[in-house]
Parts: structure tokens; sequence; C-alpha cells
């Protein structure tokens, strides 16, 4: 039987560490790849397995604004 997931799940915004699940540290230190990301978006799904409807919030690259991303409307997050 499926199930959505509906645990909150809860991780920094800036500098998440992901080098633990790397399998090879030694190559990705040799060609300079950093395990470290800051967040630029999260999608949202309100429903069911077989219904709903998505949204996302997004920074804005330019603006360094948080942005709410729902169907053609676009606006600022205070």
């Amino acid at each position: 039987m499926w199930r959505k997931v509906q645990a909150d799940v809860d991780f920094p915004i800036h500098n998440l560490d992901l080098s633990q699940f790397v399998t090879d540290l030694n190559h990705l230190e040799l060609e300079n790849i950093s395990t470290k990301y800051n967040l630029v978006g999260v999608v949202n799904h309100f429903g069911t397995l077989t219904y709903g409807h998505y949204t996302a919030y997004a920074l804005n690259h330019y603006s360094k604004q948080w942005m709410l991303y729902d169907d053609n409307i676009c606006y600022p997050l205070a």
C-alpha cells in the first residue's frame, strides 16, 4: 500500500553538508567540488497521492527575495 509521507523535514537553509552521503570524498576534493549547499527552492504538494496541487517557494537570484509561485501567480513573501 502506498501512502504519502507527511513528516516535517528539518534542515539548515545555509551550508547543508552532504559529505556523509558521498562515497568518494577524495574525488570531490581533487576536483574542488563542495558538498555544502544553500537552499534556493522548496516544492510543496497539497493533497493525496492521486490528486493535489503544487506550489513552490524559490529565492530570486537577483533580488535575493523569496517568492511564492502558485500556478500563474507569483508574489514576494513578507
